[in-house]
């Protein structure tokens, strides 16, 4: 079961990938929606979320932040599943991607917000680390049920 919660994990990081990809080379962000420039962080940011997947910003920002909490989802099933599993290495992996996801998610949050060229870095890092943290857990438990045959 959790592997399967992985692999369906990793392909939709994949897509959020290609979205983020689309929305960056091919779309531009309107400067001027609810949020932008704002005092208060988290106000401004639910506020942007709201407008983005209303698809006022346009087709391509609404599907990555569809995708982005998504994941957020996806990565706190998959800490549940690791929990029960009791396994130390999967809990250790699913909180790390759980973390570096929202982590993405909160930049992504500030890039709309205020369109820094470093948010949008801390996002493509976190999207790395989240994912390589679930592929190193995928490979590891790979390797512990291989040895036990």
């Amino acid at each position: 079961m959790i592997m399967m919660q992985a692999y369906l994990l990793l392909v939709v990081y994949g897509l959020q990938f290609l979205a983020g990809m689309i929305l960056n080379l091919f779309a531009n962000i309107n400067s001027h929606h609810p949020g932008v420039k704002g005092n208060n962080y988290f106000i401004g940011g639910l506020s942007a979320v709201i407008w983005a997947i209303s698809f006022k910003g346009g087709f391509a920002l609404a599907i990555h932040v569809y995708l982005a909490i998504l994941l957020v989802l996806g990565t706190i099933g998959l800490v549940i599943s690791s929990i029960k599993l009791r396994s130390k290495s999967w809990i250790i992996c699913s909180v790390a991607s759980f973390l570096t996801t929202t982590g993405a998610f909160f930049n992504g949050m500030s890039f709309i917000n205020y369109g820094h060229n470093f948010s949008s870095m801390i996002m493509a890092s976190c999207w790395l680390t989240a994912v390589s943290a679930i592929v190193i857990a995928l490979v590891t438990s790979k390797s512990t049920y291989n040895n036990t045959d």
